[in-house]
């Protein structure tokens, strides 16, 4: 096993990140297009809101806390299919294969989420496989979080987390496996339970992984507390940039450093953690010197003005500038025919999805005519699939998916 060093060419970029000092815009400014795709509404298809959102080439995946279900839509938005999942569901794409693994969680009688996973195989058109696709990694371990990579390479995820009642182990664990057919290939971000307590429980003790678009073979990673980005390929570890947050928006130090497990299990549900305070980065995307990242709170009120200080989660940094836009403060126009680019409570919990040279979010059908509503005055030209749509569907539709390109 290779366990891989952090590479550090120069000295690494520091961005202050405040939420408070950062610019808005309209809609125009930042995007080239806007597209609202309405997810048929049938009474098979109907559902509540888009917990999970993911796009691969040949569909639009969505998983609903309410019905839970797994529900397959075409990229125009047409119902193709949906599956059970009790439990959310993660789900991963191999989109070299166009192959999809579901991991489901088992729930116990009483109520309890179980230890067993079960994993599943799936066309992206929800067409379940009845063997399991010829991944020779698939054996090692089934119920691995898989990121595919090029000529049979793959990255695994883990974590060091340890449940509440257990006592942290004296050994290290790899929050990254890279291998190669069925052999481990390199091993990156070494954590040991015992010597780093609250980042393996109160926070998670996971990586955040963001496919690299126009890199197959690389993934941003990021480490809850630390605000660091790194580029993470098959031979190197890069640490590209340094996050800077406010002192009152960091993790406590004396949190991070603390070695009290009972001190500790107090804070596991977030509890006595103000909101604000940020865990990590998710969401990375690098283009030119556009840095697109989102920060991921402890908690989010499901009703909150979007426009405050504390309630920014998305941005725009232009490492070039040093300008930071917040994309809650993006205001719309007629790019986007006035309506919304997403549900705030959606967007504060998952921000923007990238797929295929674009970013998805949702909106809610009661968001959509309320701001429908609202705008009137301003005549919006509305293209022929939202003319439709408000014509024949109503407040109690299905979702809306929005797809942006970023300038």
């Amino acid at each position: 096993m290779i366990t891989a060093n952090i590479s550090i060419a120069q000295v690494v970029p520091r961005l202050r990140i405040d939420s408070a000092q950062s610019y808005g815009g309209t809609v125009s400014e930042y995007f080239y297009s806007v597209e609202y795709i309405p997810l048929e509404t049938t009474k098979e298809s109907l559902f509540g809101d888009v917990f999970q959102l993911l796009v691969t080439d040949s569909s639009i995946i969505v998983y609903d806390l309410d019905t839970k279900y797994v529900l397959f839509f075409t990229l125009s938005g047409k119902y193709i299919t949906k599956i059970k999942e009790n439990w959310p569901p993660v789900i991963f794409y191999d989109k070299s294969k166009q192959i999809l693994k579901v991991i489901s969680t088992v729930i116990g009688t009483n109520g309890q989420q179980a230890k067993k996973l079960n994993s599943a195989y799936y066309s992206c058109t929800g067409r379940k496989l009845n063997e399991k696709p010829p991944v020779s990694l698939m054996k090692i371990d089934e119920n691995a979080a898989l990121f595919p990579m090029q000529n049979d390479f793959y990255l695994s995820a883990r974590s060091c987390y340890f449940p509440k009642g257990k006592l942290p182990e004296d050994s290290v664990i790899y929050l990254a496996n890279i291998y190669h057919d069925d052999s481990l290939y390199r091993s990156v971000f070494p954590f040991n339970q015992k010597d780093n307590p609250c980042f393996c429980s109160v926070l998670g003790g996971q990586a955040a992984i963001t496919p690299v678009p126009d890199d197959p073979d690389a993934f941003y990673a990021s480490l809850p507390s630390e605000y660091a980005i790194y580029k993470v390929s098959t031979d190197t570890i890069i640490k590209l940039y340094q996050l800077v947050l406010p002192a009152n928006s960091s993790v406590p130090k004396n949190l991070l450093a603390s070695n009290n497990q009972a001190y500790l299990d107090s804070f596991r549900t977030g509890r006595g953690i103000a909101q604000r305070v940020i865990k990590g980065i998710k969401n990375v995307y690098l283009s030119n010197q556009l840095l697109l990242f989102k920060l991921d709170p402890f908690g989010v009120p499901l009703f909150h003005n979007s426009s405050e200080s504390e309630y920014q989660y998305n941005f725009i940094y232009n490492t070039g500038s040093g300008r930071l836009v917040s994309l809650e403060r993006i205001t719309s126009d007629a790019k986007n025919y006035f309506l919304p680019l997403a549900g705030s409570f959606q967007f504060a919990l998952f921000g923007l999805q990238y797929a295929n040279g674009n970013f998805y979010t949702c909106v809610s059908s009661l968001d959509m005519f309320s701001a429908r509503e609202n705008t009137r005055s301003k005549n919006p030209q509305y293209p022929p699939v939202l003319q439709e749509y408000f014509n024949t569907q109503n407040r109690k539709s299905n979702p809306v998916i929005v797809k942006m390109k970023l300038k």
